[in-house]
């Protein structure tokens, strides 16, 4: 990234100019996500007016519109909210940082304006930023259940635990359902804190324990190649799914959960991981489709379900705690499941093209969901004693908390909380 605002604008004229607008856009990305504010020589007119420029191939006519009002009117609040508003809405939250945090400093007293702009920062990670722009209006942020909401929210993002319990009893003064739903929320996971506290260490490597106080799910997994626990791009394997199933039995007997069935959404990676997990449980297995039937729900990576089915993952329903194998943490998720093995950035499932030990090309399109099933139930064993004793010495710890601060695989209603990009563990 240059730091030059004159020769960043070059390059980017330069790509556009050679109809190359995703290189324009990566060249440009860096001057609107907040990176470079305080470059002086920045023509915001000139930069809004790039964005503009891209955006009619690579965003479509309302983000265009939106950049060009915002490219002639830079100095507008109202006119910058609008652009970044809508640049979260297309799924680009680090394109809408500087409009926002413009519109902050031009209508410092809307608080519209700054939530927004804590809401680019957190689908980013950037809770700690987040956590300072709330700071810098806390006049602003004391008048507001929103942002107080937002305060409480950021601070745990930051490991920050005295903050929420400050501001907690305020939040629960609300006679609003929306407001009292987001207390809630903070209540469970300072709740989850007090519980961990004295076997998790909650510091910035703890990324289970962590992971426990945020979702109320356990974390089954952590990579051993990053100090963060998450993995980077990696290639899943049927002897990982298959220890996988296996830690996951053994926390299952810990928390005495039975399992009289092993229920799979219509998808091809799923019913391959749940026809393995029936096999490992000697139990049935069945499609699932969004019934309220007992039995353990399986997944292996909900981005790869269609809307309908992702969408009926966000509420717990009665003796039916959810598995998933493998979960994407650069892009927020709807629901955290109450049981996952791992978190990464790139992610290739074991079924997908792949080779044999001697290189040979091998498609496992050419085997059936149950043999793909089998070869996992059959795959050499790849647990770590060690890894798997802390496991199981954390779920033994989870098993007899209250109500407010229980695992999320020992509720029947309510809905789960999101998977978030944000927390205390950082690389």
């Amino acid at each position: 990234m240059s730091s030059n605002w004159l020769e960043a604008r070059s390059a980017v004229n330069e790509a556009l100019a050679g109809r190359q607008t995703s290189k324009a856009l990566r060249l440009l990305a860096p001057w609107l996500n907040g990176e470079t504010a305080e470059n002086q020589a920045q023509n915001w007119s000139e930069t809004f007016d790039l964005l503009a420029r891209i955006a009619q191939v690579d965003f479509g006519e309302a983000i265009q519109t939106k950049a060009q009002a915002a490219s002639e009117q830079p100095d507008n609040s109202q006119v910058l909210y609008n652009l970044g508003y809508a640049l979260i809405d297309a799924n680009r939250p680090d394109l809408a940082v500087a409009a926002l945090q413009r519109a902050c400093e031009r209508d410092p007293q809307e608080p519209e304006f700054l939530a927004e702009l804590v809401a680019a920062l957190e689908l980013q990670g950037r809770n700690q930023e987040a956590v300072q722009a709330l700071e810098a209006a806390s006049k602003l942020v004391e008048s507001n259940t929103l942002l107080l909401y937002l305060r409480a929210f950021n601070a745990l993002m930051v490991a920050d635990l005295e903050t929420p319990q400050q501001l907690l009893p305020l939040l629960q003064q609300s006679e609003d359902d929306r407001y009292l739903f987001m207390a809630r929320r903070i209540e469970r996971m300072l709740a989850r804190a007090k519980a961990v506290q004295q076997i998790s260490s909650l510091d910035h490597h703890d990324l289970r324990g962590w992971h426990f106080v945020l979702t109320g799910g356990l974390l089954l997994r952590l990579s051993t190649e990053r100090s963060d626990g998450r993995y980077g791009a990696t290639w899943d394997t049927p002897i990982r799914v298959k220890d996988s199933l296996q830690r996951l039995l053994a926390v299952l007997e810990t928390w005495n959960i039975s399992v009289p069935k092993v229920l799979f959404p219509s998808e091809r990676n799923s019913e391959i991981t749940g026809l393995a997990a029936a096999a490992l449980l000697d139990c049935e297995a069945a499609t699932w489709y969004g019934e309220d039937e007992p039995g353990l729900l399986v997944v292996y990576d909900a981005r790869n379900l269609i809307p309908e089915l992702r969408n009926m993952l966000v509420h717990h329903r009665p003796l039916q705690p959810l598995f998933i194998q493998a979960a994407e943490y650069t892009k927020e998720q709807p629901t955290a499941p109450d049981f996952l093995t791992y978190l990464y950035d790139r992610n290739t499932s074991p079924w997908g093209p792949g080779f044999t030990p001697d290189f040979q090309l091998i498609d496992t399109n050419d085997f059936t969901p149950q043999e793909l099933a089998q070869s996992v139930v059959t795959a050499e064993d790849d647990s770590s004693t060690d890894e798997l004793s802390q496991l199981l010495r954390f779920a033994e710890a989870l098993k007899d908390l209250p109500p407010i601060a229980q695992p999320a695989a020992l509720l029947n209603e309510g809905q789960r909380e999101r998977l978030w990009v944000g927390s205390p563990v950082h690389l």
